[in-house]
């Protein structure tokens, strides 16, 4: 549900934001595409959601892939855009700061992704999805613990109720996360998605215009079937019409050229009557003492 100018102009946005290269939009079509037909999401939700994220993430070092990866997990939970895209791109600029900062909230960060700080910072530098994705499946892990989430984020600053809230949706959904940063990265750098999906649609359409094609020919041959003794019987009435408008004309061009108008205007108004054909050509033979008597009088 990605298409046209909108479609277009919603790409284009989000390949300005991560500077990715002209060259690349097949590959982000292909990831677009699998990734919507794999996960509880849409196409277009994907992209909205990127789009949003794409500014944080860029600044931390998220790849193009990533931050489709994460568009649908987050879509996929049902976390909208105008929500997630602002509650996630304020975690990864904490994450960041606390990382650049180090002290407590570094620590924080990462005893709940199961790590050391120095290990922690270092993932975060050379892969930071990796370190994000670790940090979720630590919270998950905290709830699993019963401890209370609102008191785990809150320790490392986030505070936000919809940061919240899409942090803990996406912890409580498992592999998700992990499965659909993976699934992307792979069809992102395969690049083969978009054109298996142009390659179906091409055949549905194909097939739909052939069964169509077959349909219009039935239709055709029972139409025919139908028509052909009404057909006959109209083929019949020409000649009786032909004959009674050929003496109609024959009659109007003996008249004075103002009469030859009039009498066109009626031919005129027969023909366009249809049905009334047959009986104008009919009618005329009982006109025939009035036509001689109108071409007396203007003499």
């Amino acid at each position: 549900n990605l298409v046209g100018q909108e479609g277009a102009t919603l790409l284009a946005r989000f390949a300005n934001v991560t500077q990715m290269p002209q060259a690349q939009f097949r590959n982000l079509g292909s990831a677009i595409t699998d990734l919507g037909n794999n996960f509880a999401t849409t196409e277009a939700e994907i992209a909205e959601m990127a789009t949003r994220l794409a500014g944080a993430g860029t600044a931390i070092g998220l790849t193009e892939a990533d931050l489709l990866g994460l568009s649908a997990a987050l879509t996929s939970v049902n976390v909208y855009a105008e929500m997630g895209g602002s509650a996630f791109s304020s975690t990864f600029l904490r994450m960041q700061a606390s990382i650049q900062e180090g002290g407590d909230k570094l620590q924080r960060f990462a005893a709940i992704s199961g790590m050391t700080s120095q290990a922690f910072a270092s993932l975060f530098e050379s892969n930071p999805m990796e370190a994000l994705t670790r940090f979720v499946e630590g919270i998950k892990q905290a709830s699993d613990q019963g401890m209370v989430l609102s008191t785990v984020l809150g320790s490392v600053g986030i505070k936000e109720l919809r940061a919240r809230d899409a942090i803990t949706r996406l912890a409580n959904a498992g592999d998700l996360l992990r499965d659909a940063t993976t699934r992307s990265s792979k069809a992102f750098k395969d690049n083969v998605a978009l054109t298996r999906e142009a390659e179906l649609r091409y055949q549905t359409t194909a097939s739909k215009m052939a069964i169509a094609r077959n349909q219009i020919t039935e239709v055709a041959r029972q139409t025919g079937n139908l028509l052909v003794p009404a057909l006959r019987a109209g083929l019949d009435l020409i000649g009786p019409i032909s004959d009674g408008f050929g003496g109609l004309a024959t009659t109007i061009g003996k008249l004075p050229a103002p009469l030859q108008a009039v009498g066109g205007g009626m031919v005129a108004i027969a023909i366009a009557a249809g049905p009334a054909m047959w009986g104008l050509a009919k009618l005329w033979t009982l006109y025939a003492p009035v036509t001689a008597g109108v071409m007396a009088m203007t003499k």
